[in-house]
């Protein structure tokens, strides 16, 4: 399944819904974003348990922010070293992400690094109303 995250926050003790049932249902419909589960669990059983499940990695609450933003790099760029050239399409443009090429009819521009990413997030959102503030947090 198609996924339009690079990466999901999990926290295991969630109000309503556990995360470790919202993990499960990730994995029954097949979403493959890497997770991260964070939780206060920190017993060794707890971290087991939370990988079986279905998580990537496991942090355990308080962590240091450094921590979690070197976490998430190397699951991104795990994740990216085994992804095929990703191709997104709208009508008759294709875009080849990790080549940042544009295919327009009989033109191919090789794109900038920032205008490959405003694309690309535009490409996942099609028909939809961004605001300013939204593409820019994600781009």
């Amino acid at each position: 399944m198609q996924s339009f995250h690079d990466i999901i926050l999990l926290d295991r003790m969630l109000p309503g819904l556990s995360g470790e049932s919202v993990l499960r249902r990730m994995c029954q419909s097949g979403i493959t974003t890497p997770v991260i589960l964070i939780t206060a669990l920190g017993e060794s059983s707890d971290k087991i348990n939370g990988l079986d499940l279905g998580a990537d990695d496991y942090l355990v609450k308080p962590f240091d922010l450094g921590e979690l933003f070197a976490r998430i790099r190397s699951l991104i760029r795990r994740a990216s070293d085994y992804a095929e050239p990703f191709l997104l399409q709208f009508g008759d443009l294709r875009f080849f992400e990790k080549q940042s090429q544009l295919i327009c009819k009989d033109r191919s521009p090789l794109l900038p690094p920032r205008e490959a990413a405003l694309l690309a997030y535009l490409f996942r959102n099609p028909e939809k109303n961004l605001m300013r503030m939204q593409i820019i947090g994600n781009v």
